[in-house]
């Protein structure tokens, strides 16, 4: 895991930093920064943030990234991991 990270070619989940922060007896928010730190959050709350405080539904924060609104719905109940590219977009966009 960690030489696919240092290639650039895999990113640690949520649960690997959190098992790392164990062995290093630190808080798994010293290894967080950007995309992870929005991770750790939760995620889930941070998009429901941004509807509500944005007045979007779903189906509107769908369009602006180019997803369905099904899809934002996942990741608000947490049932699916909000991507790097669009953890990107939402920057971009100006929601973060």
């Amino acid at each position: 895991m960690v030489s696919l990270y240092e290639k650039g070619k895999s990113n640690p989940t949520v649960d690997d930093l959190k098992r790392i922060a164990d062995v290093l007896d630190v808080e798994v928010e010293s290894l967080c920064y950007g995309y992870y730190k929005f991770l750790l959050y939760p995620c889930t709350e941070k998009m429901k943030e941004i509807c509500s405080e944005n007045n979007l539904q779903s189906a509107d924060l769908g369009a602006l990234l180019g997803v369905t609104a099904v899809a934002v719905n996942c990741w608000k109940r947490g049932k699916h991991v909000v991507s790097r590219r669009t953890w990107e977009e939402l920057k971009s966009l100006g929601f973060l």
